[in-house]
């Protein structure tokens, strides 16, 4: 029998600004590289701007009653049911598939 691992992504809009930052931090720093001609600030410059432009990769958006499966190299490591922007480890994120949240409603009555 099949159960649903649910689990609690981060916000995405508390990671998306720390992401831009690296982006930016690492831009800068391959400019200073470049401008004191010094290879290895350059490519450490080059190794964080990739490292934080490979974290982009987790982000994720989520519907209103929707989830996203997270699967980690094919095996099912849980479901995100929280609505709106969310990250999770990209190599996880980037193999999520989108599922149909069942919504429960209850009978009216007349």
């Amino acid at each position: 029998m099949f159960r649903e691992n649910v689990r609690h992504a981060v916000h995405g809009l508390v990671v998306l600004p720390i992401l831009l930052a690296g982006i930016a931090l690492g831009i800068w720093s391959f400019v200073l590289g470049v401008q004191a001609e010094s290879l290895p600030r350059v490519l450490l410059s080059v190794g964080i701007v990739l490292l934080f432009l490979i974290g982009l990769a987790g982000l994720f958006m989520v519907q209103p009653n929707q989830g996203r499966v997270l699967q980690l190299f094919g095996d099912y490591r849980g479901t995100v049911r929280a609505p709106g922007l969310r990250w999770a480890n990209p190599s996880t994120a980037s193999a999520a598939s989108r599922c149909a949240c069942a919504t429960s409603t209850a009978p009216s009555s007349r």
